[in-house]
C-alpha cells in the first residue's frame, strides 16, 4: 500500500509539479532542438559523411538519454496527479525532501537507489561477460 502526500505537504507538493513541468519543457525543447540538428545534418549528408556519422551518432544517443529523462518526469508527474510522489516505488517510504529538490523525478528512496545502481551494474558486468 502506497502512502500518500500529507496534507501539511501539499504546498510543497506543487513547487515539485513546477520544477516537473519546467524539466519537462526543458526537455522538449532540448529534443526539439536536436531533431532539428539532425535533419539539417541529413540536408548535408552530401558533405564529408564520416564527421557527419559521428555527429549523428552523438545526437542519437543524447536524444534516448532526453527522452528516458522525459518519461521519468512525466512518470513522476502521473505519481503526483495519483497522490503517490514523494514515495518510494520500491519500500514505500518517504523520499527525503532533499533528493526530491536535487532529483524532482526521483522514484526511490536513496537506499532503494544504491541497491538498484548495484544491481543494475551487476547486469552490465554479467551482460559483459557473456555469462
Amino acid at each position: 500500500m502506497r502512502r500518500q502526500i500529507p496534507e501539511t505537504r501539499k504546498p510543497v507538493a506543487e513547487d515539485y509539479r513546477k520544477l516537473l513541468r519546467n524539466k519537462k519543457a526543458e526537455l522538449l525543447v532540448a529534443l526539439g532542438l536536436n531533431s532539428r540538428a539532425l535533419a539539417e545534418a541529413e540536408k548535408e549528408s552530401g558533405e564529408d559523411s564520416v564527421p557527419l556519422s559521428h555527429e549523428e551518432f552523438i545526437r542519437l544517443r543524447l536524444n534516448r538519454v532526453l527522452y528516458g529523462q522525459l518519461r521519468m518526469v512525466e512518470d513522476a508527474l502521473e505519481r503526483m496527479g495519483l497522490g503517490e510522489y514523494g514515495v518510494c516505488t520500491d519500500c514505500g517510504a518517504p523520499i527525503a525532501p532533499k533528493r526530491l529538490q536535487a532529483v524532482p523525478w526521483a522514484r526511490y528512496c536513496l537506499d532503494c537507489q544504491e541497491r538498484a545502481n548495484v544491481r543494475y551494474a551487476s547486469d552490465l558486468l554479467t551482460a559483459g561477460k557473456g555469462i
